[in-house]
């Protein structure tokens, strides 16, 4: 997540959370929904879908890595087949790499090829 030494715990949160908003919007702009979105002072989880395929972003600041996973979208409309596709250690220094890092995995992972019959 991020490190600021002088903040305590809601700030980091409240930060952390209005970067992920601003991912969130970034990511609307290529129809990808932000469907779930956890954040604490030291850990974060993120989902996201797009036609029939979801992905999830686990952040836990604590041990420093990030998780990769994702699923096909059912019928009734929930991911359930999630399948890890990579972890990463991360370094706590507050900076914007982890949030780059996501929204390429989450653009990767999400975009839809299109066929023409």
């Amino acid at each position: 997540m991020l490190d600021h030494a002088m903040d305590g715990p809601a700030q980091t949160a409240a930060k952390c959370l209005h970067r992920l908003a601003e991912l969130s919007g970034r990511l609307a702009t290529r129809e990808i929904v932000v469907t779930y979105l956890q954040v604490t002072s030291s850990c974060w989880e993120l989902q996201a879908q797009k036609g029939h395929t979801a992905a999830r972003v686990v952040l836990d600041g604590i041990e420093g890595y990030v998780t990769l996973e994702s699923s096909p979208i059912r019928s009734d409309g929930r991911a359930n087949e999630w399948k890890r596709e990579g972890a990463k250690a991360i370094v706590m220094d507050g900076g914007d790499e982890i949030f780059g890092f996501v929204e390429d995995y989450l653009k990767r992972t999400l975009s839809v090829t299109r066929v023409l019959l």
